[in-house]
């Protein structure tokens, strides 16, 4: 009876709607391609009560490891195929070439007046000096980084 009971509860529970796959019948629009468009995926589908969606997760989990090994099989029989009809991998380019930081000026670690100023005047152009100077190294610093990263977006493929 026990049996009996197991027999109808697995026939009732494989019956159920989450372990129908759809196909499309879509095929590809070349006549000599042989192989059809991969299947749907697995589509869970929990029953009411905890036992029930306990199977129902087992038996999920099932048809996603038939689904990756019929996943594995369909991608192996395609490499065969373009094997067979001489087809080659085209060489990858790489997304990016390798950004070639430039060379920057050194950050100062302060500002250094000369011991000869004395006067206000003297400290001021001499501070406006090494602004300058600071401004100027920036300036050419912000301008090779540019260039050199337009060069690097240029080799990129994925803009």
């Amino acid at each position: 009876m026990k049996l009996f009971l197991v027999a109808i509860l697995v026939l009732l529970l494989t019956g159920c709607p989450g372990a129908i796959r759809h196909v499309d019948p879509d095929y590809s629009s070349t006549g000599d391609w042989p192989f059809r468009p991969l299947e749907h995926p697995p589509v869970y589908a929990g029953g009411n009560s905890p036992e029930a969606k306990k199977l129902a997760g087992k038996m999920f989990v099932a048809d996603v490891n038939a689904y990756a090994y019929y996943v594995y099989l369909y991608a192996k029989s395609l490499n065969n195929y373009a094997e067979a009809k001489g087809w080659r991998t085209p060489m990858a380019a790489p997304l990016c070439e390798e950004f070639i930081r430039p060379t920057l000026h050194d950050i100062p670690s302060g500002i250094y007046l000369d011991p000869g100023s004395r006067s206000p005047q003297d400290i001021s152009r001499d501070l406006s000096r090494q602004i300058k100077s600071l401004i100027r190294s920036y300036r050419e610093d912000r301008e090779s980084f540019n260039h050199a990263y337009e060069r690097h977006k240029s080799s990129c493929l994925v803009q």
